[in-house]
Parts: structure tokens; C-alpha cells; sequence
């Protein structure tokens, strides 16, 4: 089994929504604009880090914007443009075009260490029952009704956008575009299980415990009057062993309850009476209904199929 920060994030917010979004592979058919927005800025910077900041790569990064906003056009009203990912990346650009990222990204077996992903063997958990699923819903290309599990092997997936070697120090660093930014965004990353887990993942993958990470921050506001605009903001967090260990353990105990859940077949909702996770759920209207009539809501076209992979470029 395969597990990214995203699948056990939907987990620990509600059993449910886990369901519905990892073994039967549906998500809401809503607008992806900020998605779309974020992905394509990776894609910008990525040409940056590896190819530095010369008047080609410039060129390069307005090429792609135009073709992306071909391809994938933002919702009518939604301030994420074309125009607005220029205007961003004309002022990312003179921000940091003395940064020097470039000259720091970390060679890793001849490779630069940018968008990349990994697969990592997490732990093994004994199973030795039959779930009561369809097989093609836990084994992907499986035909039989029912399968008997022995045992799941887990995998924690997920992709690094890059890494700085400053001085023989290795540093993560993680893209962010948000609409949100200030002192509640900064403090989200002190305990993030998100970011511990990217460093977690590099010093598994190279033997060498990373100092921490940088989260690159982007934030793109609504234009309003009085409003702060676009801002950019880099702020730096540490993580001792002690606390990636304690990452790896998390992990091993949120996967652990997760097939549980799997081996129940039932999925326990997370509901309370404040700040309940059900007020901004994708699946809110699916949950209203009796339960022998959820699944066939989740077939209709108001949701699509789950296409997220981190190991697969976007």
C-alpha cells in the first residue's frame, strides 16, 4: 500500500472522507484553479534552480505560462490568471534572483535534487483476514469479488520539490502558493507532520539527516483596495532527530488505525459540534444521505476519479 501525506491527512481529519477518497477513488468535481496555480509554479521555479535565472530561462518560464493557462484556464472568477502568474513571477524573479539556489542545489547520484519523488518502505502490518471490499478496490488490477489479506507492506510516497546544500548542510525546500499567509501560516509548519515527513524521506534516502526545511512561500491574495497583494516569504524550521523519529512513529500509528478501518470496512465520521471538519467537506451532501445510497452519489458526475500521484508529474 501506498500512502502520501495527503491520504493520511484526509484520515486523521475524518475516517470517512478517507473512504470515499483512497478506497473508492472519488473526489469532488470542483474547480482546481488554486491547484492548478500552485503546480504550475513548480514547474517555473523548477526551471530556475536547475538552469539559474538567465534570459532563456525567463523566456522558458513565459512559454510555459502562456501554454499552461491554454490548457488548464482558471475558473471566470477566479484572480489566478495568466496576468497574475506573470506579474508573480516578475517580482519572485527580482526577489531572488541573487539567491544563489541554483549554485546550492544538492547533487545526489549525479542527479540535482529537484522534483523529486520517493518511495519509502514504512513497516509492515499483519492483516490475515478478508477485507470487505472488491478486490480492484485495495489491489489495483484485481478481478476477484473478495481477496484474503496475510499482510500489507506499507510505502510512504511523497516528492520533494528540492534540496540546498549550504556548507555541507542539507536543506528541504517546500513550495507554497497560498492565499493565506502571516503568523497562523508560519506556526503550521512548526509541528507539520508535512514537512518533518520531506526531511524524514531525504535522510532515509540518503543517510544524511537534513537541518531542517525552508518553506517558499508565494502568497497570492484576491487584489482588493486596501489589500496586501502578492507577498513572498521564506521561513526557516529546524528539526532534530528526535523529531523526525517521532514523524516516522506518527505514520506507523495513523496507517496502522487506517487499516484497521480497512479490515472493519467501516469508517468511523468525524463530527463536532465546533470545528467540525464537515462544514468545508467535499463529501458534506454525501454523508447527508442513508448509507445504502452513498455509493451510488459517489458515481454520479458530481465527483470525478482521484488522478493525484506524487510520483508521477502533474
Amino acid at each position: 500500500m501506498e500512502m502520501d501525506y495527503s491520504g493520511i491527512t484526509d484520515f486523521m481529519r475524518c475516517p470517512r472522507m478517507a473512504e470515499n477518497k483512497f478506497v473508492n477513488g472519488r473526489e469532488l468535481a470542483k474547480d482546481q484553479s488554486a491547484l492548478s496555480f500552485g503546480r504550475l509554479f513548480h514547474r517555473l521555479d523548477e526551471k530556475r534552480v536547475r538552469f539559474g535565472l538567465t534570459p532563456q530561462v525567463v523566456v522558458a518560464q513565459h512559454e510555459e505560462i502562456a501554454m499552461h493557462f491554454v490548457k488548464h484556464p482558471p475558473s471566470p472568477t477566479d484572480h489566478r490568471t495568466s496576468e497574475c502568474m506573470f506579474q508573480t513571477m516578475l517580482v519572485y524573479n527580482k526577489r531572488y534572483e541573487n539567491d544563489g539556489w541554483d549554485k546550492k542545489v544538492f547533487m545526489f547520484e549525479g542527479e540535482p535534487f529537484v522534483e523529486r519523488p520517493f518511495k519509502i518502505e514504512l513497516c509492515t502490518l499483519e492483516v490475515n483476514a478478508i477485507l470487505p471490499y472488491h478486490g480492484a478496490k485495495v489491489i489495483k488490477g484485481c478481478e476477484l469479488p473478495t481477496v484474503f489479506i496475510k499482510r500489507i507492506h506499507v510505502f510512504y510516497c511523497g516528492r520533494i520539490d528540492l534540496v540546498l546544500d549550504e556548507v555541507d548542510k542539507l536543506w528541504v525546500v517546500d513550495n507554497k502558493t497560498t492565499s493565506r499567509g502571516g503568523q497562523e501560516f508560519e506556526e503550521a509548519f512548526r509541528l507539520s507532520l508535512q514537512t518533518r515527513g520531506y526531511d524524514w524521506a531525504l535522510w532515509k534516502i540518503t543517510g544524511r539527516k537534513p537541518m531542517g526545511c525552508i518553506v517558499n512561500a508565494v502568497i497570492v491574495r484576491k487584489p482588493t483596495k486596501t489589500g496586501k497583494g502578492t507577498e513572498f516569504n521564506r521561513p526557516v524550521y529546524f528539526y532534530t532527530e528526535g523529531s523526525l523519529q517521532e514523524f516516522e512513529q506518527n505514520m506507523k500509528a495513523h496507517i496502522s488505525d487506517f487499516v484497521g478501518c480497512l479490515m472493519r470496512g467501516f469508517w468511523p465520521q468525524s463530527a463536532q459540534s465546533f470545528k467540525s471538519p464537515c462544514a468545508g467537506c467535499d463529501y458534506a451532501d454525501n454523508c447527508s444521505l442513508p448509507l445504502d445510497q452513498r455509493a451510488a452519489d459517489l458515481e454520479t458526475d458530481i465527483y470525478r476519479d482521484v488522478t493525484w500521484n506524487p510520483m508521477l508529474e502533474q
